[in-house]
């Protein structure tokens, strides 16, 4: 019953182009960065945005969507690394540091 409302909200989203409002606000939590870090101080913390858990499955729908067109864009770049699968900061600096190997050998 519920993966048939979910379905029919995200149905409506994308064919009307719009995301319900109720569903943008995030719950703003302070996150300590290290676990000794002093407490007192706020510049030791991060903030960590925790979205409903409809928000995050609307939004996993609409990239599974959106994920073929844009990889077979010509407007696309193969050495994209963020928001790809398989591909990190790490893929990235392998990849560079590969290039300048290669370069410098010549």
């Amino acid at each position: 019953m519920f993966a048939v409302i979910i379905a029919e909200l995200a149905n409506l989203s994308f064919r009307d182009g719009q995301f319900p409002d109720c569903y943008k606000t995030a719950q703003v939590l302070p996150l300590l960065k290290k676990a000794r870090a002093n407490r007192d101080n706020p510049a030791n913390y991060r903030p960590i945005s925790n979205l409903s858990t409809i928000s995050q499955v609307l939004e996993r729908l609409a990239m599974a969507q959106l994920r073929p067109h844009l990889l077979s864009s010509n407007n696309f770049c193969p050495f994209q690394s963020s928001f790809r699968a398989g591909h990190s900061t790490e893929t990235a600096l392998l990849e560079l540091l590969n290039d300048v190997y290669i370069h410098s050998r010549r």
